[in-house]
């Protein structure tokens, strides 16, 4: 008698899990334009780009010693060989014999100093634009980006041992902090801060550690172009970060966006609206840039057509149409379209509408606490 209940009930439990309503997705982006946090001057049309870094001199000043330390080796080489080729062949032999001398001059070797690899300004200049701003100079507001004084520790070697065979592992750390500054025409400082990732030591790995037979070898040859290497794409990430940071707080950017909509599925109710509102909705978001207040318009009525929607909701049936799940769906669906309607109050309750369910899921909550922040954003760049 046990298996035939047993069998019972868990058709019984099948049927309803057949006939309870789901949620499909779809996975969209869309490109929309995220205006400033500030807002410069309307006289402002143009900008400009100088980058400044204060150890470049001391770097050039060194190649410049060892260039012409070169220059003098070379000097006494060509003087000694001029004097040495003027003796005669007797009298070098005789010197040689008596007092060791008379050998022919070797040219005095002249140790390569240790550089920094120094950057091409323009590189890091090309890294900077200003979004929705013509470069140029007349009446232009200036970026000024300074790599202050680097510090770069002694090479940490760590020794290592793999198969019963010795090797080395190098790093460097290096800590490079970047200020940037937005100068008006006519000398006005409006901005200025330390790029926060700049603050932090960035370590330079060895890319494999280095047998110790080979070590000597390694450092001497190898190393110093590959951390020159690595230093030069440290840098110019650090003109990118200070790009992001200005464009974030000034600039007018065309922003991608990722996010999903959703619509009902199940067999017993036909959701063919929910498909056509859906595909409505990407239309308009596709279209922020290049129609905006018609994508407005068309995402207006999408946000009408979802409300419609959940006025038919009954979150305590699992089976019905538009059930709790359905219900948090659609609702994320209006938060979306709220904020690239500019409706951030609207949007906001309904995050506190969801949160305040007993039986919400946890993928919404999630995504409630995404759009909180995307919607704090919005409302402080266009308020």
């Amino acid at each position: 008698m046990k298996k035939p209940l047993l069998l019972t009930i868990l058709t019984f439990v099948s049927l309803l899990t057949i006939q309870a309503q789901n949620v499909d997705k779809e996975k969209i982006s869309y490109t929309y334009l995220r205006n400033p946090i500030e807002k410069l001057d309307a006289s402002i049309k143009k900008y400009n780009v100088e980058v400044d870094i204060l150890w470049i001199q001391r770097e050039q000043d060194k190649l410049a010693e060892y260039e012409m330390e070169l220059a003098k080796a070379e000097e006494e080489y060509q003087a000694e060989m001029e004097t040495y080729n003027n003796k005669s062949l007797g009298k070098v032999l005789a010197e040689r014999a008596l007092i060791g001398e008379g050998k022919k001059p070797e040219k005095r070797h002249v140790k390569k100093p240790e550089t920094l690899a120094i950057p091409e300004l323009s590189i890091l200049e090309s890294k900077i634009a200003l979004d929705g701003y013509d470069k140029g100079t007349d009446d232009a507001i200036l970026i000024k980006v300074t790599y202050k004084e680097i510090a770069c520790s002694a090479p940490i070697d760590a020794p290592k041992e793999k198969n019963g065979e010795s090797y080395k592992l190098r790093k460097v750390k290096v800590q490079q902090p970047v200020e940037v500054s937005l100068i008006t025409s006519d000398g006005n400082v409006l901005f200025t801060e330390v790029i926060k990732k700049s603050n932090y030591e960035h370590e330079i790995l060895a890319p494999q550690g280095i047998k110790d037979s080979e070590w000597d070898k390694y450092v001497e040859n190898i190393w110093p172009a590959y951390f020159n290497s690595q230093l030069s794409a440290y840098l110019e990430s650090l003109a990118t970060e200070v790009n992001e940071l200005i464009n974030y707080k000034f600039g007018y950017s065309n922003v991608k966006r990722y996010t999903e909509l959703y619509k009902g599925d199940g067999k017993k109710y036909s959701y063919d609206t929910h498909l056509l509102t859906l595909r409505k909705a990407q239309w308009a978001y596709e279209g922020l840039l290049t129609d905006s207040q018609e994508s407005v318009n068309q995402l207006k009525e999408s946000i009408a057509e979802w409300s419609e929607e959940i006025k038919e909701a009954d979150p305590s049936d699992k089976k019905a149409r538009i059930n709790s799940e359905v219900q948090q769906a659609l609702l994320i669906n209006i938060i979306e379209a709220y904020v690239m309607t500019g409706n951030y109050n609207e949007a906001t309750d309904i995050c506190d509408k969801i949160e305040l369910m007993p039986d919400a899921k946890k993928k919404y909550l999630k995504e409630v606490e995404n759009l909180r922040d995307f919607i704090k954003d919005e409302k402080l760049r266009n308020s």
